[in-house]
């Protein structure tokens, strides 16, 4: 069968392709892209001895790869949340109000709410993903999540309600 490299070696070579396609299908980022096969190649290195003993190898590296593209999409996501929904903000027409004081209602809210769950309705809000999306990016349960979702808007309204400031 040869020794450890030379297997790892073979399932390199014929899936480097097929797995970089696929990756590149989901990032769309060339340094993301690197990573992330490394990533994938160095846990198939380190379950080689796993990976040549079950039945679907291929099945099990893809899942590896998917597994690993979800983690880089979901680290991104919580970095670029943060500043996303700032810089939106920023291009958001203020209808008169005085700046200043949004950012302070934002704050309280942000307080209220609790940091995660205000990300979450700002990404919605501000950057325009659905539920079922940031569910996605975030690998939950839809289900679950468009249910949690629900929660933290009516969280958010009530907020928003005891301030004064009521659904249009």
């Amino acid at each position: 069968m040869g020794t450890k490299e030379e297997i790892f070696k073979k399932i390199y070579d014929s899936m480097y392709n097929e797995l970089l396609w696929y990756a590149w299908h989901h990032l769309r980022n060339k340094s993301w892209l690197e990573d992330v096969l490394q990533e994938t190649f160095q846990d198939v290195y380190l379950a080689l001895d796993l990976v040549i003993n079950i039945e679907n190898p291929r099945a099990w590296i893809y899942t590896c790869l998917k597994n690993n593209l979800n983690e880089m999409i979901r680290k991104e996501w919580k970095y670029q949340n943060c500043i996303s929904y700032e810089n939106d903000l920023a291009d958001i027409e203020t209808d008169g109000k005085d700046f200043a004081k949004e950012v302070t209602d934002r704050e309280a809210l942000r307080q209220v709410m609790g940091e995660e769950n205000y990300n979450d309705i700002a990404f919605h809000y501000l950057s325009g993903y659905s539920p079922e999306e940031i569910a996605e990016i975030k690998n939950q349960n839809i289900g679950q999540y468009k249910m949690q979702f629900s929660r933290m808007k009516r969280k958010m309204e009530k907020s928003l309600k005891r301030k004064g400031f009521d659904k249009e």
